[in-house]
This record gives structure tokens, C-alpha cells and sequence, in this order.
């Protein structure tokens, strides 16, 4: 080869070998995947699989797509979708968590309302 060919050339493979180091150094992000996972399972305790399904189901969904991502090395895509994933699980834990607390709060207005009608009874002659 002539050195007018070769020299880009190198400069080509150099380039290139750069590249593919830069993507083979980057670890999968393991950590962010297993927070993912954990947030889905607080979700699931907080009854979020009842009080929050659209949440859940996105989560789940946004978890496994990050699971694939993982599988082809795809390390951005991979730490976004676990992110996201994570995001949408503690969104249904709080949705289920806001649902109890409203039930909760209808449960003791009723009891109260209760109470109070009892109260006038036995106060009348």
C-alpha cells in the first residue's frame, strides 16, 4: 500500500478500535437493575398489583425491556429503562400507599358519622 492510503487507514482502525474499547469498558449497570427490582417488589407489598395495575404493568414492562437491553450489552438503554422502571414502581407503591390511606380515612369518617347518630339516639327522650 502507499503511505497517503495507509496512514488514514490506521488512523481508521485506530478510531474504530478506540470505539469498541470505550463500549466493552462500560459495565452493565447491575446496580440500577437490582434497585428496579426492588422498588417493583415494595410496590407489590404495598398493594400496588390491586390499588395501581397501570403503574405496575409499566414497571414490569420497563424492567424486562431494560432486562433485554442488558442481554445486547446496550448500556445506556439498559440504565434509562432500569431508571425508569424504578420511577414507575415507587409511582404505583405511593398510588397504592395514597388509595389505603383514603380508605382508611372513609373507614373512620363513617365510623365518626356512626358514633354521632348513636350519640343523638340515646340523648333523646
Amino acid at each position: 500500500m502507499t503511505p497517503h492510503i495507509t496512514r488514514p487507514l490506521a488512523g481508521l482502525c485506530a478510531a474504530v478500535a478506540l470505539a469498541l474499547g470505550a463500549c466493552a469498558s462500560q459495565p452493565l449497570p447491575t446496580d440500577q437493575l437490582a434497585l428496579a427490582e426492588q422498588a417493583i417488589r415494595d410496590a407489590e407489598r404495598a398493594g400496588a398489583v390491586e390499588l395501581a395495575p397501570v403503574e405496575m404493568r409499566n414497571a414490569r414492562e420497563k424492567l424486562g425491556a431494560a432486562q433485554r437491553a442488558a442481554g445486547e450489552r446496550e448500556v445506556d438503554t439498559t440504565t434509562r429503562l432500569a431508571e425508569q422502571a424504578q420511577v414507575d414502581a415507587q409511582l404505583a407503591e405511593a398510588t397504592a400507599r395514597a388509595a389505603k390511606s383514603t380508605r382508611a380515612v372513609e373507614q373512620l369518617e363513617d365510623s365518626l358519622r356512626a358514633l354521632q347518630r348513636e350519640t343523638q339516639r340515646s340523648g333523646q327522650p
